[in-house]
């Protein structure tokens, strides 16, 4: 499993919020799931 690093975090979040910028829950959603992608 490798480590994300907090550049990535941001990235991701910034582009979480652009595709859905109404609904911060289902942001939080997304941004989770993409970072349990990238570790995995």
């Amino acid at each position: 499993m490798s480590m994300i690093k907090e550049k990535e975090i941001k990235e991701i979040r910034i582009a979480v919020e652009k595709e859905f910028p109404e609904d911060p829950a289902l942001q939080q959603v997304h941004i989770a799931r993409k970072i349990i992608a990238k570790e995995a």
